[in-house]
């Protein structure tokens, strides 16, 4: 056991003097929050009310459309929505 413990020291003493980097590629990126106002539909009335959410949402279009359809199905999918999802 102390010859294997003794080899994989080596082994990682080596990779060090050779510069071998072990850690992650770069950290994932989290965006600033900025206030948006979404359009949540209402079945009691058949209106449209107006929300105001602080949400992380990214630079890319693509990304920051799927923030703001992840928002609103967390919000569809809250026990006391105005239209409630039905269960799956």
């Amino acid at each position: 056991m102390g010859v294997v413990l003794w080899h994989l020291r080596e082994r990682a003493h080596q990779r060090l003097v050779a510069g071998q980097v072990s850690t992650p590629t770069r950290a994932p990126e989290v965006a600033p929050a900025e206030e948006a106002i979404l359009l949540v539909a209402s079945d009691t009335d058949g209106s449209l009310i107006a929300q105001t959410h602080s949400l992380p949402l990214p630079k890319d279009p693509g990304s920051r459309t799927r923030a703001i359809l992840s928002k609103l199905l967390d919000l569809y999918a809250a026990p006391n929505a105005a239209t409630p999802c039905p269960e799956a």
